[in-house]
C-alpha cells in the first residue's frame, strides 16, 4: 500500500437499516470506515478530513446523491466516488457519472464482494494517481537540478587530458562542440 495512512471510506445513505448492513459487510476491511445518514453531515466531515472513497445512495432527501457527489467532486476531486442506489434507471446512472463522476455504480441489493472490490480498486487508483503525483514532482526537482548544474557548469578546455587504461589521452572537446 502507497497511502502513509490508513485508507478512509465513507458510507452515506438515508436507511438506518442499510447503513448497519454496510458497517457489517465492510467492518474487516483494511480501511477506516465511517457511515452517516445526512448528506450535509458527509460533507462537513469532508471538510474536517477528506475520505479517499465515497459510497452514496442517490434517493435521499434534501440534497440527494447525485448533487452530494457532484459537490464532492467539486472540492475533492481526488477522492474516488461510488454508487448503492435503490434507482437502476439509466438516466440516474448516467446523471451520476457525468454529474457526480463515479466510478462505479452499484444497484441495491449488490454483491457484496463486488462491492469490497470495486472500494479496493478505488483506494488503488487513488494510490497510484497520489504515486503518480509525487513521481512527477521529483521529475520536476530533478530536472531543475540538471537545469543547474548545467547552467553553472564550468566550459570545458579545447584539450582536456583524460584518463586511460595505459596513461592519459587528449580529447578535442572542439569536434564536440556542434
Amino acid at each position: 500500500m502507497l497511502f502513509t495512512h490508513k485508507a478512509r471510506v465513507l458510507c452515506i445513505d438515508d436507511d438506518d437499516i442499510m447503513i448497519e448492513a454496510m458497517k457489517r459487510v465492510l467492518r474487516d476491511s483494511h480501511y477506516d470506515l465511517d457511515c452517516c445518514i445526512s448528506p450535509v453531515q458527509a460533507l462537513e466531515w469532508m471538510e474536517e478530513n477528506p475520505y479517499d472513497v465515497v459510497i452514496s445512495d442517490v434517493g435521499m432527501p434534501g440534497l440527494n446523491g447525485i448533487e452530494l457527489l457532484s459537490e464532492m467532486y467539486q472540492r475533492w476531486p481526488d477522492s474516488e466516488r461510488l454508487v448503492l442506489s435503490g434507482q437502476s434507471d439509466f438516466n440516474v446512472a448516467l446523471a451520476a457519472i457525468n454529474e457526480g463522476h463515479v466510478s462505479r455504480f452499484f444497484i441495491k441489493p449488490c454483491n457484496t464482494d463486488e462491492l469490497k472490490l470495486a472500494i479496493k480498486d478505488a483506494i488503488r487508483k487513488k494510490e497510484l494517481l497520489e504515486a503518480a503525483r509525487h513521481l512527477y514532482q521529483r521529475c520536476q526537482d530533478l530536472e531543475g537540478t540538471v537545469e543547474h548544474l548545467l547552467n553553472n557548469a564550468e566550459e570545458p578546455s579545447s584539450s582536456m587530458p583524460m584518463p586511460a587504461a595505459e596513461g592519459n589521452i587528449k580529447i578535442d572537446w572542439e569536434d564536440f562542440l556542434f
